[in-house]
């Protein structure tokens, strides 16, 4: 938000201003935590609390006036495009009421999801996509690795999410989740994947664009019961 504030062209605004005082700018740091709490979290921090932590260096009219001056600059849009691992938790909330799995499942699903989606900064090709097509292709990958049976819940829960919402189309999806994979699988970065190919294990694009959705858990990981629940980080970590 800062950076954003400091960068933004706006009428009266002079970045320099800020820069110029360390003070002035701790000011700014401090008021848009101020800002950022009260729009992210469920309870917010009362401006005298700030001027407490403060230590009485500001008084709480100044983070007023920095929460005033900040929402004026940045025109009110003080939220920032969520990631992919934002997006990723968002849906797998909203699909935990629809899907019957055991917790340690749901467990498993939000942290490889979340390393999933984090990876995907190694390749800049993910970043011409939406967060949200990013965040399914973390998603499907995942779902590789649990048990066949909750595999198929998970896809029955998002299927009525796919066909309302406006993702991208399967086949974006299908090959960002397929290029997720062998990034993580070949773990020397976007060069290491020129000698990669498809594996065959999901389904076929055209299949995909067919059913609506990106995998019907007919994964080959899913026949071997030792798999399910398993890392792919566990494969990393020991090459």
């Amino acid at each position: 938000m800062v950076d954003r504030f400091l960068s933004a062209a706006s009428p009266g605004h002079d970045p320099r201003f800020y820069l110029a005082s360390r003070s002035r700018y701790q000011l700014l740091a401090m008021g848009a935590l101020y800002v950022a709490i009260k729009v992210t979290e469920p309870v917010a921090l009362g401006s005298d609390l700030f001027a407490e932590a403060s230590g009485g260096l500001y008084a709480k009219e100044d983070f007023e006036d920095a929460e005033l001056e900040l929402l004026r600059v940045l025109e009110y849009r003080v939220h920032a495009r969520p990631t992919a691992r934002a997006q990723a938790r968002i849906i797998l909330s909203s699909l935990a009421p629809l899907a019957s799995l055991k917790e340690s499942t749901w467990n498993f699903l939000l942290d490889e999801v979340s390393f999933f989606a984090e990876y995907s900064v190694r390749d800049d090709y993910f970043s011409g996509l939406p967060p949200s097509a990013v965040a399914l292709a973390a998603i499907f990958n995942v779902l590789d690795y649990v048990d066949r049976d909750e595999c198929r819940e998970v896809v029955r829960a998002l299927r009525p999410a796919m066909r309302r919402f406006h993702f991208a189309s399967p086949r974006v999806i299908f090959e960002a989740k397929g290029r997720l994979g062998r990034l993580v699988e070949a773990d020397d970065g976007p060069a290491a994947m020129d000698d990669w190919e498809e594996d065959g294990d999901c389904m076929s694009a055209e299949e995909d664009e067919s059913s609506g959705m990106l995998g019907d858990c007919s994964f080959s990981g899913h026949d071997d019961p030792a798999s399910n629940n398993t890392s792919p980080r566990a494969v990393l970590c020991y090459r």
